[in-house]
């Protein structure tokens, strides 16, 4: 099962900082912003053990256009379900 996480950025210079967990790991976890026509990654797609990860996953990007923030979590690799919290928060940049 594939689950997206869509973070909208309205202005550029705006500066985002998420976390995220998934309760029980063991997961395909990537990052990327996508502005109107190309996407840049932010953090390539990596597997994610259950016993390697305890702490939240912490990241910033700043957006020097507007585009969206995507966060892929492949649960694929179980046949489980599994329960993602996140959080944001954005602050804009001079």
């Amino acid at each position: 099962m594939l689950g997206l996480i869509l973070i909208d950025f309205e202005f550029q210079g705006v500066l985002l900082l998420w976390d995220v967990s998934v309760v029980g790991w063991d997961v395909v976890y990537g990052e990327e912003f996508v502005p109107e026509t190309y996407t840049v990654i932010v953090r390539k797609p990596r597997k994610i053990a259950a016993s390697a990860q305890v702490e939240p996953i912490r990241n910033t990007y700043k957006a020097s256009e507007p585009g969206k923030l995507v966060i892929t979590i492949d649960n694929s690799l179980s046949k489980k379900k599994k329960t993602v919290v996140y959080r944001t928060k954005s602050t804009t940049t001079a």
